[in-house]
């Protein structure tokens, strides 16, 4: 995984057998509140966090939901959503770490309300920081390295996590990676599980500099101190050299995410498209992730989740491309863009799974009879025959082209007077992708 290219999973499935953690897995410094959730014993469970819905689950090796007691569950804001005991949470906040256990024989869900937000995770649930390229930031050659710098670096990916931190105790001697060091070393302790150690190094490390930036920036993760006033200063990406300037970027948007904060959020990835920002990377999912939960969001306005989407790079393919046509095809619907939708899933239907492409297909179909466009829905239709024969494709008979509008639904919008006044702005490029061209 390079810096430039951080793959972050909303869902994350993990695969690796339950670990021993250390007494502080619950520190008080990072956790509002936590529980230990005995498992049974089963073998090659699975967890399956995803962040930024809230959702939690645990799984036998064959893919079925594990079923528990979970004696002690009524202490975090997370309830049951799953049947007969089944180990299936949902939570009332994004703010959720989850991690599976072991000890003394047994299994365990430890379950915590985080102070900060939930860091970026590797594909088993557990800290993964961003890897750096040591040419990049001045710290000695690519791997195997050849400054103590770099060699720790190097030994840091390849999870020698002991050898890593000799060498980055050998780097705080000298003035030049002092401060890097001692953020990596936090970042050790992190992916041990020891989150105050990790707090500890990184306020040794300071606030000055680049690397005393990284280091703040850590601590915010993890206190969530700055999340009111000091947020701008805390992601200020003055002067910082292109690989931390992207990871800053990157955890900006992550952080509006998990907040729920969508007006901000919207605004962000507009801005981080341009002038080469982050989110202009079609190969950075933690942009696209973050699209996608704006645009399933009930309480943020569809013009700014639509607004955000319209500015991704390549938006129609790639990574989650069918999930966010699908979600801004019903945006769009919501605010008589019935045309531009139809044409969005039209464009987007070969990227759309295979067991869900039957239903884009019906979608698509159904969206351009709502305002009349038969000929294209035959067209769609008798696609959809050659592709699932068996299917059942017939076009309902043709109506008026008015489409019926419908009582919006009354909710509370996250959004600002300005950003409402984009809205026009929004539906004139929809409008203008509708015809002859990929939207």
């Amino acid at each position: 995984m390079r810096a430039g290219v951080l793959l972050l999973l909303t869902a994350v499935s993990a695969s690796s057998a339950p670990v021993e953690r250390p007494r502080n897995t619950f520190a008080v410094s990072t956790t509002l509140s936590a529980v230990r959730l005995e498992l049974p014993n089963v073998q090659g469970m699975s967890l399956r966090l995803d962040v930024l819905h809230g959702t939690v689950e645990v799984r036998d090796a064959q893919g079925e939901l594990v079923r528990g007691k979970l004696a002690g569950l009524e202490a975090m804001p997370c309830e049951r959503a799953g049947h007969r005991d089944e180990v299936k949470l949902q939570c009332s906040t994004s703010r959720i770490d989850a991690v599976l256990t072991e000890a003394r024989g047994k299994r365990y869900l430890d379950l915590r309300e985080l102070r900060g937000i939930p860091s970026l995770r590797a594909e088993d649930g557990s800290f993964e920081p961003v890897q750096y390229n040591p040419e990049e930031l001045g710290l000695g050659s690519a791997c195997p390295g050849d400054t103590f710098a770099s060699k720790g670096e190097c030994f840091m990916h390849q999870g020698e996590l002991d050898r890593a931190e000799g060498m980055f105790l050998i780097s705080e001697r000298n003035a030049d990676t002092r401060k890097y060091a001692l953020v990596r070393r936090g970042d050790i302790a992190m992916m041990r599980g020891d989150p105050d150690q990790a707090l500890a190094l990184y306020h040794k490390a300071g606030w000055e500099g680049p690397w005393g930036r990284i280091a703040t920036l850590r601590v915010c993760d993890l206190n969530g101190a700055c999340f009111g006033d000091q947020h701008y200063e805390a992601f200020d990406t003055y002067g910082l050299p292109v690989p931390l300037r992207r990871e800053l970027q990157m955890r900006e948007v992550w952080t509006f995410a998990v907040l729920r904060r969508w007006s901000e959020l919207s605004m962000l990835i507009g801005a981080l498209t341009e002038a080469g920002g982050v989110c202009g990377d079609e190969r950075v999912l933690v942009c696209r992730a973050a699209t996608l939960e704006l645009l399933q969001a009930k309480d943020a306005a569809p013009e700014l989740a639509l607004e955000a989407y319209l500015r991704l790079p390549n938006r129609t393919r790639g990574m989650l491309a069918a999930s966010l046509s699908m979600a801004a095809a019903e945006r769009a619907e919501q605010v008589g863009g019935n045309r531009f939708a139809a044409t969005l899933l039209a464009a987007t239907v070969r990227a759309a799974p295979p067991g869900e492409k039957a239903m884009y297909l019906h979608r698509t179909i159904e969206l351009y009879q709502s305002f009349g466009d038969d000929v294209r829905a035959r067209v769609i239709a008798e696609y959809a025959r050659q592709e699932f024969p068996t299917g059942r494709w017939e076009l309902r008979e043709p109506k008026s082209p008015e489409v019926e509008e419908k009582p919006a639904p009354v909710v509370e919008l996250d959004v600002t007077e300005a950003a409402l006044a984009t809205a026009q702005a929004v539906l004139s490029r929809a409008r203008a992708s509708e015809v002859g061209g990929v939207p």
